[in-house]
């Protein structure tokens, strides 16, 4: 019954909606069972619900509980995966070189274990840090290695969301042409991600605040903010008011709402987008 329930709340965050209760009815008695391979499944999951939800302090605890139970059944892989989820958080709070450490183990592992999606992953995350540390070059090789590597795998949505990065790199380099010649082939991603909706349309307004287009920028920061505040999603919420205030494209208040968000979410430093 537990395995029942977990498939549930598994089946509908898999297509985009909130599901508390088949987790709560579904984790006792997975305990009870002593069953530490689901149970480990199930605490991922809802580290990634709280991820999106904004709660990343709950996250973090939940991805390394979830690490801690595979563990114990000698789970590698899934062990690697609770690092990497971790180091996701850690990269957003601009906490870079933790983040790349777990990002490397995870790699490290995935790789020994012939794991070749877990590698691409931690290769496409490596390389986001790279950039958001300005190491550029690093940064687009990494990622043109793992959209490479998703397309091998028929990945299609991960092979976009590595593309999507690319465009991110390009940008924080201030090669704004690359970057808008980039977004058209991204946009069919968004339908399997939707929070790829909000980064792309701050991605866009950033290039054409770059390319001194300013006119064109401040409509797709109003959609990327829309597009996030619909999503509940409160890190590109907090990303696109912080783009509105650097462009001066926004309210006065947009640079306090976004750093009360970032405040509340742990995060000490963001990529700095070159401007003219």
């Amino acid at each position: 019954l537990g395995h029942a329930y977990f498939l549930l709340h598994l089946n509908r965050i898999s297509l985009g909606e909130k599901d508390d209760d088949h987790a709560r009815l579904a984790l006792p008695m997975l305990e009870e069972a002593g069953d530490l391979v689901l149970q480990s499944n199930l605490v991922n999951n809802l580290g990634i619900e709280a991820y999106y939800a904004g709660r990343w302090d709950e996250s973090s605890e939940l991805y390394r509980r979830s690490g801690e139970l595979s563990r114990r059944v000698g789970d590698v892989v899934n062990v690697a995966r609770a690092e990497n989820n971790e180091g996701e958080i850690l990269s957003d709070q601009g906490k870079l070189e933790q983040a790349e450490a777990l990002f490397q183990e995870a790699q490290r592992v995935w790789r020994a274990a012939r794991y070749p999606v877990g590698t691409a992953l931690a290769t496409s995350n490596l390389g986001r840090v790279a950039a958001r540390a300005s190491r550029f070059d690093e940064a687009l090789e990494l990622l043109a290695e793992a959209a490479a590597a998703f397309e091998a795998l028929g990945s299609e949505a991960l092979r976009r969301e590595a593309l999507a990065r690319r465009a991110e790199c390009l940008v924080l380099g201030g090669r704004f042409q690359e970057a808008l010649d980039i977004a058209p082939t991204v946009l069919e991603a968004v339908e399997e991600n939707p929070l790829l909706g909000p980064f792309l349309e701050r991605l866009n307004g950033y290039a054409l605040v770059q390319a001194r287009r300013a006119d064109e920028a401040g409509p797709r920061f109003e959609r990327s903010l829309e597009l996030a505040r619909e999503l509940d999603a409160d890190y590109e919420v907090a990303l696109t008011l912080e783009a509105l205030g650097r462009t001066r494209l926004g309210d006065p208040d947009t640079a306090a709402a976004s750093e009360a968000i970032f405040m509340r979410l742990g995060v000490v430093s963001t990529p700095r987008v070159p401007l003219p």
